[in-house]
């Protein structure tokens, strides 16, 4: 049986909901109950559960338009044509420690000191606690082809820059050898995507350091604006602040 299901470990008897909102009325998806790991008398097989949970997800995937949104009360599975944005594993750490170990990644990222694998899980477990006071977080980076993790992108509250709050921050960090490839941008559209219509914010920003040019490029690509340029108080660099505010994405993706 697997070890960890959505990133959570699967315990040995599981109740699993389908519950729907009003978005998933207007779609029809419906509310179901499977009941397995020893209920009822139901087998408690590796192959058994994995096929309930196959069948499962196919009843979650949300057809409406890409990204594919997968959602129940333990994840969130955002799906790209090259992407899978999904909750942290504990396989995760190491790859993305590496990620954080690189200079050339952290060159732009507060005062550009990178970060040891100790510093990375501690970073995974506060996303993931985020996650669950939140509704939202920083999703783990997977390329679909290989199941490679490629890094993070997603949502988080940028509270080391007090005078744009309240406010929410998309944000995103890749290995370098996914770079070049519009990675980060369909990622950081999926997730922009995602605050809007799944979690309804009005407003998401995001902030990088002035020089920064590809990010900054990035933030364009998603239809944002800078609105300000000011002084990142943890590190003393000065950074822009962009913006786009959820009328504004109505109207770019109509």
């Amino acid at each position: 049986m697997r070890k960890h299901w959505g990133g959570l470990p699967r315990p040995a008897g599981v109740k699993v909901r389908i519950i729907p909102s009003a978005d998933h009325a207007r779609i029809g998806l419906f509310t179901t109950v499977f009941r397995f790991g020893g209920h009822g008398g139901i087998s408690t097989t590796g192959e058994f559960c994995n096929t309930l949970w196959g069948v499962y997800r196919k009843c979650l995937v949300r057809m409406t338009a890409s990204p594919f949104v997968i959602q129940n009360d333990w994840m969130v599975t955002l799906e790209t044509p090259r992407l899978i944005l999904r909750r942290w594993r504990e396989e995760d750490v190491a790859p993305m420690a590496a990620v954080n170990a690189d200079p050339e990644v952290m060159r732009w990222i507060r005062d550009g000191s990178v970060r040891d694998e100790q510093q990375t899980r501690d970073g995974v477990q506060a996303w993931e606690s985020e996650w669950e006071s939140q509704g939202f977080g920083l999703f783990a980076v997977e390329i679909r082809s290989t199941g490679e993790l490629a890094g993070f992108t997603g949502h988080s509250v940028p509270n080391f820059l007090p005078e744009v709050l309240p406010a929410v921050e998309v944000g995103w960090r890749l290995g370098r050898s996914h770079w070049g490839k519009g990675l980060a941008t369909e990622a950081a559209a999926a997730a922009v995507r995602f605050g809007f219509e799944e979690r309804g914010l009005e407003r998401i920003v995001s902030i990088t350091q002035v020089g920064n040019d590809a990010s900054e490029r990035i933030m364009t690509k998603l239809g944002m604006r800078p609105v300000r340029e000011t002084v990142n108080p943890t590190c003393g660099r000065r950074v822009r602040v962009f913006e786009l505010q959820s009328d504004q994405y109505v109207t770019t993706t109509r």
